[in-house]
């Protein structure tokens, strides 16, 4: 089994990943553990944070895809961070 080289902190905050809602479920230095009821088509995509005053966008690339029919449509989407801005690192070091 691989080991995670980097801490995930568990936190909620609204998201748009290629402009279609979800909700951050956790956050690592490398990633994230979204949950979105659209999957998007592309592999790279475009995500923007929404921490009320500020947002923050990056681009990811879609690592994996659970789907869980069970909760009414709900995706659960791991995504590597690709392009980390300072905005970025400073939410992460804010929540842990």
């Amino acid at each position: 089994m691989e080991k995670r080289s980097d801490f995930r902190q568990r936190t909620r905050c609204f998201l748009k990943i290629d402009n279609k809602t979800g909700v951050l479920n956790d956050i690592s230095k490398t990633g994230l553990n979204i949950a979105t009821p659209v999957i998007p088509k592309k592999r790279r995509v475009k995500v923007e944070l929404d921490l009320g005053e500020k947002k923050i966008v990056f681009s990811a690339l879609i690592m994996w895809v659970r789907r869980k029919i069970t909760y009414g449509d709900k995706n659960i989407i791991g995504l590597a961070v690709l392009n980390s801005s300072k905005d970025f690192k400073e939410f992460y070091e804010s929540i842990n």
